[in-house]
Order: structure tokens, then sequence, then C-alpha cells
């Protein structure tokens, strides 16, 4: 399996204080990698440097063999590395089929366009739907967003996502908030992508990272502390310790 995206010496400071520290990371093409850590770890400020939201201080981020590490957001969106936030960033008035079918106009360069009608640009409008009824949310197309239930639109969030056409979803908490059933639907959807998409998801939910994940990524104070399977992770006297006896029990198969 060949790697998709690596990190060689990540770092970055914010004056004094180090945010992320000297972080080596390869993570596999096709892989279902969650990112862990304590509060505090240093796993937002991260992936905001894999995105481009800050620039490191030192070190060099590589995807797809391209060396991408002062690229724009932007940039790195339009080559694949896409990523869904936890804070719930859809708009109310909008139908899922509008949020989606602009996500397709705006990867495919034609927002400008958007002086015509939505109605109008057929095609966006078709692969939305097709989008919509692969995560099912079908019924709910036509509705606004704001009358749809929290767990939905967190699914919506994951369909506007993959209208760009990611190698690499980066899922910012995706079930924070969700009820337990909502949670089981929104992370068996994930676990089904097709394996021409790479994730990597930071949760606090263990359970949830024990039951996604193949393999696990520990940040503890910014630096990565151990990368492994997750019986490894469970079983890392050191991961442990940085949870303070929290429980990180891999559940019964």
């Amino acid at each position: 399996m060949s790697v998709i995206l690596e990190t060689n010496g990540l770092s970055r400071r914010f004056g004094g204080l180090r945010a992320v520290g000297n972080v080596t990371f390869a993570l596999q093409d096709g892989a279902r990698q969650a990112l862990i850590g304590p509060n505090g770890a240093g796993k937002t400020t991260y992936i905001n440097l894999l995105t481009g939201v800050v620039p490191p201080s030192e070190g060099r981020i590589t995807f797809l063999g391209e060396d991408i590490t002062r690229l724009s957001p932007e940039a790195r969106v339009r080559r694949g590395i896409v990523r869904t936030f936890q804070i719930n960033q859809l708009f109310d008035e909008m139908t899922p089929l509008e949020a989606v079918a602009l996500a397709v106009l705006e990867r495919d360069g034609k927002a400008r366009a958007m002086w015509r009608p939505l109605a109008s640009h057929h095609e966006a409008l078709d692969e939305a739907a097709g989008l919509l009824a692969s995560l099912g949310l079908a019924d709910a197309m036509e509705v606004p967003t704001a009358e749809i239930s929290y767990g939905r639109r967190r699914l919506l969030e994951i369909c506007v996502a993959l209208a760009c056409r990611p190698r690499l979803l980066l899922l910012d908490e995706p079930a924070a908030g969700v009820p337990e059933h909502e949670r089981n639907d929104i992370m068996n959807t994930v676990a089904n992508l097709p394996r021409t998409v790479s994730v990597l998801l930071i949760e606090h939910d263990m359970d949830l990272v024990f039951r996604f994940a193949e393999r696990i990524a520990v940040l503890v104070g910014g630096e990565l502390l151990v990368e492994g399977t997750p019986d490894e992770v469970a079983n890392d006297i050191r991961v442990k310790e940085a949870y303070l006896g929290e429980s990180l029990d891999a559940p019964a198969a």
C-alpha cells in the first residue's frame, strides 16, 4: 500500500508555545485512521497545518508525492484534501440539494455562474441528488436544512465534503453531539466509503475510534507519542498514562 500523505519534522510555534513539535507521520492510501490525544494535544493545530490554515514553523508536508507545504488551503482542496468541521457549517435556509450542488459547482470552478438560478444547473443537481441518496439522505434533499435532525446535518456535512471529490477526507468529530442511533449511522457511512477516499478521523469518543480505525495515531503535548493498530495503542502504557486512567480498552469483537 502506498503513502498518500506524509509529514516530516512538522512543527508549529505560537510565540513561545510549541503547539506541534517535530511530527513525522505517514498515512497510507485508502486508510481508515484516527488521530487522538488529550485536550491540548495539538490535534487541531496539526490538522490546520495539513489543510494550510496555518503555515508550519518547520517541516514538510507531502501529498501524493507533491510538496504542498506552502500551498494555499484552496489549492489543497483542489488536490483532494477536504475537511469537515466539528461546528456545523451549513446554511439553515438552504436545502441539502442546494448545499451539495453549490459544492459541486465550486469544485468545477463554476461558482461565478451562480448568477443563473440553481435550478438551471442540471448536471450539478443530478450529481448532488446521487450523493445525497448514497448517504441515505434522499428523503431530506428538498427540506430546509434547519428542519432535519442534527445527526443528518452531520451526514450532510460529509456529503458536501464528498462533493469536492476528496482523496483524503479529514473528519473533525463528525458524531459530536449526535444521539447514539445516529452516531452509528454516521460512522457506518464513513466506514463504507470507497477506498479511493482515505480517512483521517479526529475524535474524542474512544468507542467510536476503536470500532472505526484500522490504525490510530496519538498526539500528546504536540508530539506523536505512538502510532499503531487499535490493540497496540490500547495496550501501550504511555498512552494510558497520557489519558490519566481513562478507558482505552478496545471493544470486544
